[in-house]
């Protein structure tokens, strides 16, 4: 599941993804009755995953959002999406 969300706020980097997106992606209309608390413990869990590699996962309503610059969304970007969309349009 941890791995889905990554997925899902990756093709979204730096866009916000809504939570009621994220339970649906990870649950796929099934979702348990805790939904909204276990979202929260696995991006409590990929936030400490990702601590210090540049790429960080933050909270903006409804939801959350991948940042994939250094920590003042500035600077040089930190992922191979960030860094082939610079060159492109470099």
């Amino acid at each position: 599941k941890e791995r889905c969300l990554l997925a899902v706020l990756a093709v979204h980097r730096g866009e916000v993804v809504a939570e009621d997106r994220l339970v649906e992606a990870l649950w796929a209309g099934s979702p348990p009755r805790t939904a909204a608390k276990t979202l929260q413990n696995y991006v409590l869990r990929l936030r400490r995953a990702l601590d210090g590699g540049g790429v960080a996962i933050r909270t903006r309503s409804p939801g959350y959002l991948l940042d994939g610059t250094d920590a003042g969304g500035a600077g040089p970007p930190d992922t191979d999406a960030a860094l082939a969309e610079a060159r492109i349009a470099a």
